[in-house]
């Protein structure tokens, strides 16, 4: 009785088989759980770059902005005349308005970092929130007025 194999070793190698193939598949879920982990730490870490880089340049085109605002010469009451006909658009804005014609305004306050230019679109009242003064795609936005419509804005900032 020599070619038997006794049930109990029998059980032992299938065991043994079972654990083998059950390490197998835990290394391979394994493998695949750290390569997706690698890959959403790389995407968060590009998107992450990607906001500064884009908040950086936005902050260095807004401050070329306001030097051109702030650098205009100075206008007395009688000079305060529109830039084209049908648009109550100071003359100290309109460097910037014809760069873009969808400004209305602009948004300044002492003592802060703030200030930039008020963008609308009367069309798409939103399209601001995720485009910057270029009209660019931009996570960041630009200042804007949702408002429908806005009479005569420039001729009231001082």
């Amino acid at each position: 009785m020599q070619g038997l194999i006794r049930p109990e070793k029998a059980n032992g190698t299938l065991q043994m088989r079972k654990d083998r193939i059950m390490r197998k598949y835990q290394m391979q879920i394994c493998v695949i759980a750290a390569v997706a982990l690698l890959g959403t730490a790389a995407f968060c870490g590009f998107r992450i770059y990607h906001h500064y880089a884009q908040r950086e340049k936005q902050t260095e085109v807004f401050k070329q902005m306001a030097e051109l605002v702030e650098n205009a010469p100075e206008e007395s009451p009688k000079e305060d005349t529109p830039v084209s006909e049908g648009e109550d658009v100071l003359e100290k804005y309109k460097e910037l308005y014809l760069q873009n014609e969808d400004m209305v305004g602009w948004l300044s306050i002492d003592g802060t970092e703030i200030n930039y230019p008020v963008m609308q679109t009367p069309n798409n009242p939103n399209f601001y929130l995720k485009h910057n003064f270029e009209k660019e795609y931009s996570d960041l936005g630009t200042p804007w007025c949702g408002i429908k419509k806005v009479d005569s804005l420039f001729s009231r900032i001082s």
